[in-house]
């Protein structure tokens, strides 16, 4: 179904975080970091995303960032999209 729910074998817990360059009056930074295998100060595998979202005029521009956290390499294909929703109802034309 059109805009349903992703499945996760565990719910991601994003934090709110401050930044210098966010003026939060129209902006927000959040932050989520996942690990698996090894220990959680050496993780085998691990990656912090973190999503910078802005609204400038009227623009919304979404930065991400995807930060190794783990010894292991991993590459992933980039993908976005635009199945932005606001209140349950699809934006756009």
């Amino acid at each position: 179904k059109f805009n349903k729910q992703y499945q996760f074998a565990s719910a991601p817990i994003w934090k709110l975080v401050p930044s210098p360059e966010v003026n939060l009056s129209n902006a927000i930074v959040l932050e989520h970091e996942q690990v698996l295998g090894g220990t959680s100060t050496n993780p085998k595998y691990g990656y912090r995303l973190q999503k910078s979202i802005k609204i400038q005029d009227e623009v919304l521009k979404v930065k991400s960032t995807l930060t190794n956290l783990g010894k292991e390499r991993f590459a992933t294909p980039w993908y976005s999209h635009h199945f932005f929703s606001s209140d349950g109802i699809p934006i756009g034309p």
